[in-house]
């Protein structure tokens, strides 16, 4: 089974002005930087922005150019299914290939997105510092990984 990995960064309300969002792909051992084509409109607001805080228009953007800055997460999800999907990718997942726990799947051609979602959004709503949720954490885990069939 081919798994790919979206990582998605930020760098909104820790720097100053920070407004967009940025993803990653990995695959196979290759990363890929997701980026996308931009409006004219949309080049025309990044070279102000880029001019006010660089001094000058670092970029110069024009319509058509490519930009690894995303506007939102809706967005950038979109791409990275469109580039797995590509890339004959069978399952796309948002976090990290060393995460031993059950992870958001945005893509799978192998087994229901919406059963493993529903496991990592109960997932998601336990507590990490509750010894008591312990056991069900492992038992979810379980669960998800034995659906997705990930790591076995």
């Amino acid at each position: 089974m081919k798994i790919a990995y979206l990582e998605i960064n930020s760098w909104v309300g820790i720097s100053f002005n920070a407004e967009h969002i940025y993803g990653k792909l990995h695959i196979d051992g290759e990363t890929i930087e997701l980026e996308r084509k931009i409006s004219k409109e949309e080049a025309d607001i990044l070279n102000r922005k880029d001019a006010a805080s660089l001094g000058e228009s670092f970029f110069n953007l024009k319509e058509g150019d490519y930009t690894i800055r995303y506007n939102d997460e809706s967005e950038l999800v979109k791409d990275a299914i469109k580039n797995a999907i590509e890339r004959d990718v069978d399952v796309l997942i948002e976090g990290c290939p060393v995460y031993v726990e059950p992870q958001k799947v945005l893509y799978s051609k192998t087994f229901s997105m919406f059963d493993a979602n529903e496991i990592f959004n109960k997932f998601d709503r336990l507590s990490w510092d509750k010894e008591n949720e312990e056991e069900e954490k492992n038992f979810l885990s379980k669960k998800w990984f034995k659906l997705t069939k990930i790591n076995s």
